[in-house]
């Protein structure tokens, strides 16, 4: 159990991890609630009833290549799902395409091409489970699978995703290579574009969760652009119908997360798929999945994302966003970077025997661990100053409090002590940030765990206040710690963790 007093914000806890998103806050219109399946606004019944839909075992981003072969094998005696192999990655992995629907109008949806995004490919584990199933939303399905044929590639990237990298096993970015096609993963969505010559193509990613829309203080949950097939941004025929489904879509979901929908950035990128279906001829449509507070593993996300693929294959099906109007389109206001993790407001700092009041913006990165398969956090200090145009997930004004750099705890301790957590606590109680241990290697469980940072046998830290450095720091109020920000995680001083 955490030290009673110290309240973690970080969202570090499984439950929060996987059940983050707090659907019951989004408001959505009461047609949503009829029993009838309405003219389009699918999104928020679907969200309603969506643990039918829920694919197990994809509760985490890093998902095992392992998982997504045996999910697609079991697929294999689904009698609507056509499995075949469209190729294989550089490190010979296979990569699938899952085809179902018979309709004449051809889709086209990959995911994953960057292989630490992978929010749309949980989403459309759980849309062939959505449109495997039979309830009240039969007639959606039977529009979808009879008047559309959907070829679905989960994991484009497969060598990356094991990795949890945007690469591939070459180091190239693959939506950099759509020209060049220097990689056996490129050249298989070239052949499939070819191939199956989709009416519509979908290119689903996620971006950084440090998004905001336009001048507002939301943070960017999704992002959408009809990708331009040159400099110049001309609106083809197949442009103009990206651009209206992508109206309809933001119309949509102006009812479920308003103000949280923003528009990627429309610079053309003539190395980029997207930007290269589009001028192929080919109506594209890009998602960009953002960050939501404690959906760190993008379990609401994922249900938006699955939800709202309903919703757009729906409308291609019925022709239903063939009227909106691209005024509507050019409305969505675009991704701006004006978010940190977390904004600690008016902390004190003294340098050269001067005091400078400032606000201080830290993020979150993740590393591998060496040690296993899981991951690490940290902190890194991005920005200091005047932070009155940012916001944070998570804010606190220190009101004028001291901050000092992180310490490491003196001498060495043993991990596999029983009191090893425990004096850990203490130890941050003290004002220590770090602990050195006897071991060359700890537990995971072990690291996640304590609320320190924890140095193996020969390993040193570094602190600083300088932006770049690692933001293990301390905030004091009358020589008692305020709050702390150690491994990523804002760690609160004076209250009730049973709350």
């Amino acid at each position: 159990m955490p030290l009673r007093g110290i309240r973690w914000d970080g969202g570090l806890s499984k439950e929060q991890c996987r059940n983050s998103i707090h659907w019951s806050r989004f408001r959505w219109s009461t047609a949503y609630m009829k029993k009838d399946i309405p003219e389009g606004g699918i999104i928020g019944q679907i969200l309603e009833g969506y643990e039918a839909y829920l694919e197990p075992g994809l509760s985490h981003r890093r998902i095992s290549h392992k998982t997504v072969c045996q999910k697609i094998r079991a697929l294999e005696n689904e009698p609507h799902v056509k499995v075949r192999l469209a190729g294989q990655s550089l490190e010979k992995k296979p990569v699938y395409q899952l085809t179902l629907g018979s309709g004449p109008v051809q889709v086209l949806m990959w995911s994953q091409m960057h292989g630490n995004e992978p929010t749309a490919t949980m989403a459309l584990f759980d849309l062939l489970k959505f449109l495997m199933v039979s309830d009240n939303f039969q007639p959606v399905r039977s529009a979808i699978l009879e008047r559309l044929t959907l070829h679905l590639v989960p994991v484009l990237n497969p060598d990356g995703a094991e990795r949890f990298q945007r690469w591939n096993a070459a180091g190239i970015d693959l939506n950099r290579d759509a020209q060049m096609l220097e990689s056996p993963e490129s050249r298989i969505l070239k052949h499939l574009t070819d191939e199956i010559q989709p009416q519509y193509a979908f290119n689903l990613h996620d971006q950084s969760t440090r998004y905001s829309v336009g001048n507002t203080r939301k943070h960017t949950m999704i992002a959408f652009l009809a990708p331009p097939a040159d400099e110049a941004r001309s609106i083809s025929q197949g442009r103009e119908k990206s651009m209206k489904l992508i109206a309809h879509l933001y119309s949509c979901l102006a009812e479920i997360i308003p103000g949280h929908v923003a528009a990627y950035s429309d610079e053309f990128e003539p190395r980029a798929f997207g930007d290269n279906i589009q001028k192929w001829g080919h109506s594209t449509v890009l998602i960009e999945s953002g960050g939501e507070k404690n959906d760190r593993e993008k379990q609401g996300l994922r249900r938006l994302n699955m939800a709202m693929y309903a919703e757009a294959l729906y409308s291609i099906a019925r022709g239903m966003f063939l009227d909106r109007s691209l005024d509507t389109y050019h409305s969505i206001p675009p991704n701006t970077s004006h978010i940190f993790d977390i904004v600690l407001r008016n902390v004190r700092v003294q340098i050269a025997g001067e005091e400078v009041r400032m606000d201080v913006g830290i993020n979150r990165e993740e590393m591998p661990d060496p040690h296993s398969e899981g991951f690490l956090t940290k902190g890194i200090l991005a920005e200091s100053g005047d932070l009155s145009l940012f916001f944070g997930y998570e804010e606190l004004d220190a009101g004028g409090a001291l901050m000092t750099p992180g310490k490491v705890a003196p001498g060495m301790r043993s991990a596999k002590s029983p009191s090893f957590v425990r004096e850990t606590e203490y130890l941050l109680r003290q004002g220590y940030t770090a602990v050195q241990i006897m071991e060359e290697k700890v537990p995971y469980e072990i690291r996640v765990q304590v609320p320190l940072r924890i140095l193996t046998s020969g390993e040193t830290c570094t602190y600083g206040l300088m932006p770049g450095t690692e933001a293990d720091v301390l905030v004091w109020k009358s020589s008692e710690l305020f709050c702390a920000v150690i491994k990523g995680e804002l760690i609160r001083f004076g209250y009730d963790t049973t709350e």
